[in-house]
């Protein structure tokens, strides 16, 4: 009986531990929104003009006995890692943009899977791009979409921004 108590409280913990990040991450969101619309002109972009040039290769990493990941670095002396084969994707974009009378590329890069990307892209059709007025090189890309919060407002930059890399 008490095994449930604890496990019906946990579980309840659990939920309202998950709501107050859902809750943390759209305030967040809705800041970084109002900051864009306050800088930036915005405008519908249609995701199928966007170029991906992806590549994938294979890559050893080490993982403990869970399968999890582990830095390198922190091996333990007693041995309990083993090494794993994982994909590795990078997928670079071209982005062009009519702005202001004149196309400009914008340049980013995911690390995810490029057939991926060129499915989410055809199920999404657009989405928002966000040029920012004083500094083109602090535009952004609305990735929310790909559900990936590592990439929801990308930056974007000008193929000049990387001509001096």
């Amino acid at each position: 009986m008490l095994t449930i108590i604890a496990s019906l409280f946990l579980l309840g913990f659990l939920t309202l531990l998950n709501y107050f990040n859902l809750e943390d991450k759209n305030r967040i969101d809705h800041d970084i929104l109002q900051e864009l619309k306050k800088e930036c002109d915005s405008f519908t972009l249609d995701v199928s003009t966007i170029a991906i040039k992806h590549r994938s290769w294979k890559k050893e990493i080490m993982v403990d006995m869970y399968g999890n990941k582990i830095n390198p670095n922190a091996v333990r002396k007693d041995g309990f890692f083993e090494f794993k084969k994982v994909n590795e994707y990078k997928s670079d974009l071209t982005i062009p943009i009519s702005y202001k009378g004149e196309t400009i590329e914008f340049l980013t890069t995911l690390y995810v899977d490029g057939d991926w990307l060129g499915i989410k892209f055809y199920q999404q059709k657009e989405t928002t791009f966000y040029i920012n007025k004083k500094n083109i090189e602090n535009s952004y890309i609305d990735f929310r979409f790909l559900e990936n919060p590592k990439i929801d407002y990308t930056p974007v930059h000008t193929a000049d921004f990387y001509k001096d890399w």
